[in-house]
């Protein structure tokens, strides 16, 4: 299993804008593609303006596929 983190840092006003974004788009497109186990966006406790996109592969090699994805395929 292969674990890929990405941070973001939000503005605090866009924040439930971009939960929205993750739970009704990012999570089913990443569901979708090929060794995609799981992901979830998780917010800072200390830090609320900041998040971390975390996702699990089965391969690290199906999470670089992924990565060098035609980016205008995905959400």
């Amino acid at each position: 299993m292969y674990m890929r983190f990405v941070h973001v840092t939000v503005k605090p006003a866009a924040m439930a804008d971009l939960s929205r974004l993750y739970e009704e788009k990012v999570i089913p497109t990443l569901h979708a593609v090929p060794g995609c186990l799981y992901a979830s966006l998780i917010q800072g406790a200390l830090h609320a303006d900041e998040c971390i996109s975390m996702t699990l592969w089965e391969t690290p090699q199906q999470a670089a596929a992924y990565e060098r994805r035609d980016r205008k395929s995905v959400v």
